[in-house]
Order: structure tokens, then sequence, then C-alpha cells
């Protein structure tokens, strides 16, 4: 199985959660745990309940959505594993499970995928009442979104991307540079990319933080997160590559507090990545 890792890079100690307003359902038990100083957020996107266990044992520690595939939410937060809920998950799914920390909404709804607008105009009125809609539940859980090119600067999202941006709690971003020539492609097509700068570099990610944050108000009060691909997500793209660990499956792009080259995973759980990512993970 390839994972799809993110690290959350920025601001993880500033609070996302909103205020507890007592409604039906009911909030969750405690508050959320995002805004946790001693919990650096590593998590997989769409992760599947079966593997929650195992993900938690090499350091994984959020489900940036979940596969809704008949397994409750609780086989999945009682191994201490904290989910961002999708939206196939219900309310009534979700109740006042207090490891659930969050709800997520469309996924690249800047490229005009998971909502369904005709303009880009159109998406960003999508998003904005989906958040709405997603906070109106009032159960202190932040929302967020995944972003994809509109960050790039080029022709996605044009001049709505602050927009979407400042329509969620917390913003991720995943363009994989390293591995996917087409993506190297529209990163290095950005003007902000540096003119003659190859992106299939860690850098690239370290960088979408940076463009996530020059379309914020007020950057870094918001936290924005980069999902880094532990493998190759795009099998069939000719001239693909693959992360191995020695490529820095288990190293860090930038913006952390504690500075550059900082490792996220604790050292003991690193050589089980490194494992997982040679392939060593059951399917």
């Amino acid at each position: 199985m390839n994972l799809k890792v993110s690290l959350l890079v920025a601001a993880i100690a500033v609070a996302v959660s909103g205020s507890a307003v007592p409604t039906s359902p009911p909030r969750p038990v405690a508050p959320a745990k995002l805004d946790n100083p001693n919990l650096f957020p590593v998590s997989v996107f769409y992760g599947k309940p079966e593997h929650a266990a195992q993900l938690k044992d090499i350091g994984v520690n959020v489900y940036q959505n979940a596969e809704h595939d008949g397994s409750s939410m609780a086989s999945i937060t009682d191994t201490g594993m904290l989910v961002i809920a999708g939206d196939e998950w219900t309310r009534a799914e979700v109740g006042n499970n207090a490891g659930v920390v969050g709800w997520s909404t469309y996924d690249e709804c800047d490229m005009g995928l998971g909502c369904s607008g005709s303009t880009t105009q159109q998406n960003l009125a999508q998003m904005q009442q989906l958040a709405a809609t997603l906070r109106s539940y009032k159960d202190g859980r932040p929302v967020m979104a995944n972003y994809s090119k509109g960050i790039l600067g080029t022709w996605w999202a044009s001049g709505t991307m602050n927009g979407f941006m400042s329509a969620v709690d917390f913003a991720s971003a995943d363009n994989y540079a390293y591995t996917s020539p087409p993506v190297d492609d529209a990163v290095t097509a950005s003007p902000a990319w540096p003119a003659g700068a190859s992106a299939a570099t860690s850098a690239a990610y370290g960088w979408q933080v940076d463009r996530m944050r020059s379309y914020q108000a007020t950057p870094g009060v918001k936290p924005n997160w980069v999902f880094v691909e532990s493998a190759r997500p795009y099998l069939t793209e000719s001239n693909a590559k693959t992360i191995t660990p020695a490529d820095g499956g288990c190293h860090v792009v930038r913006h952390h507090p504690r500075g550059p080259g900082h490792q996220y995973l604790p050292a003991q759980q690193r050589p089980r990545v490194r494992e997982l990512l040679a392939g060593g993970h059951p399917r």
C-alpha cells in the first residue's frame, strides 16, 4: 500500500478549535486536540480503518479523512488515532467522539475537483457554503480543506485563492513535485518559483507552505500542512519516480519552529517507517 503521508508544517500550537456551544448532536467530550502543543500531527490521507493500529504504531497520529467502509468511527479512534472526518461520515456516525478533531471539506476544489461549479467563483461559493454548514454544527471542530494547483498562482483559482484560504480554519496542499513530471512542470511554471530551479526537490514542499501563506491575510496564524508522497502515487505517468527511504521518506522539508532539518518522527520509529516505505506493509 502506498501511504499518502502528510506533515503539518506551520503554527501547530495555535488554537484552531471553535467555541464549544452545546447543540445536537452534543459537542465532543473533550476539545479538539490539534492545538495541543505536545502533539505534532503526522497524517495519512483517507486511511483505512483496519490499518489504524499499525499506522499509530509507526508514529502516524491523524487520519485526514478515513475510508467509509462500514467500520465504525470508534474502531479508528479507539486506537488513539485522531480523525478529521470527511463528508462520507454523517453527524450521527461522528457523534460526540472526542477523537474526531475536525471536519474536512472538498478535496482540490481550487482546481474544480470535489466541488461542481462551472467557474472558480462558483467553486469558491460552494466551499464557503460547505464550511458554513459544518461550522453551524457548533461542535468545536475546526474546518479544513485540501488544495492543489490553485496555490501556484497560474491559471487555477485565478483571483479566488485568497477566498479559498480564508474559507477554512486550516488547509493543506498536495502537489507531488518529486515524483510526478507533470506536477514538476506545473510548479516550475509558477511565477513564484525560482527561475531555472528544479522542482524535484524537498524544498518544493516547504515552498508550497509559503504559497499557501501568500494567500493569507495573517500568515502563520492558521496552520498549513503539505502532503509528501511516500512512494509513487501516479503509477502510470511516463518517467514518474518513486520516493525511497534514502531519498527522504523520513526527512523534513522546512518550516518547523525548531528549525530546518528537525526530524518529526522519533528516532525509534524511523526504521519501521523505512521498512514500510520499502514495501513492508501488509496489503
